[in-house]
């Protein structure tokens, strides 16, 4: 998966509580351009040779997230079932579930169960009346951590992540002209609410970490992005559209 994503999901995949922004004068206004509804990624290239695959079914549900990683030739093959609120996720070959989600009547997840090599690590997630995450807590053996999100037009701006011995902050810019198309995808592999507009820069701390550019289609859809690290350079990943 892209970069962007990884790190997105990295953060995301703890707990968090959030405080939404009041909306001031000069604050970035979103556009609203057509949503592609119906469009979905089915594939990612990197510039490393580094690629992922997605499978849906006829109900826009992730069925098979496939990754290949080129530096250890690392594969991730993932298989995903659906029962009533449950969404259980498997690795190809293995019969034990690798992760389970219980799904609230939104559809996002209100937990989520996940085997390592610790043992299951738990994760909560709450949101707020706007249907925005704005907490999730992960309990495990080794691991007891919350994280605070803030939010402006729609997006995550700010997550404070709180554990027992250190609090740390990760903020977030957006092309607020962009939407983010990538959102149903994102959505359907993490089952959370996505960002409305596209990443522009992420800043750990008060360092700036890396920025964001795009290039995109006739219909304003992404084909791919670029990822500038201000310490290891630069990471491109090309994106496949299948709209139905």
């Amino acid at each position: 998966m892209k970069k962007l994503n990884l790190l997105l999901i990295a953060f995301v995949i703890l707990a968090g509580t959030a405080c939404k922004k009041d909306k001031t004068t000069d604050e970035p206004t979103a556009s609203t351009p057509v949503t592609f509804t119906n469009c979905l990624m089915t594939k990612e290239v990197m510039g490393d040779g580094s690629y992922s695959d997605y499978t849906y079914n006829s109900n826009k549900q992730l069925t098979r997230f496939y990754r290949f990683t080129s530096g250890d030739n690392s594969k991730l093959d993932l298989l995903y079932t659906y029962s009533g609120n449950a969404v259980t996720i498997t690795k190809s070959g293995e019969s034990k579930p690798y992760q389970i989600y219980y799904l609230n009547s939104k559809g996002f997840a209100d937990s989520l169960y996940s085997a390592n090599f610790s043992g299951t690590t738990k994760y909560y997630f709450n949101y707020n009346s706007a249907g925005e995450l704005i907490k999730k807590i992960i309990s495990g053996e080794f691991t007891n951590s919350t994280i605070l999100y803030e939010y402006t037009r729609g997006n995550i701006t700010k997550e404070t992540t709180i554990d027992k011995s250190s609090t740390s902050t990760i903020t977030y810019d957006y092309y607020y002209d962009n939407v983010n198309h990538l959102a149903k995808t994102e959505q359907a592999r993490i089952f959370t609410p996505s960002n409305k507009n596209l990443t522009k820069s992420l800043t750990i701390g008060t360092s700036l970490y890396g920025t964001y550019s795009y290039d995109f289609d006739s219909d304003n859809k992404p084909i791919k992005w670029t990822f500038t690290n201000t310490n290891s350079g630069i990471v491109i990943d090309d994106i496949t559209w299948s709209c139905k």
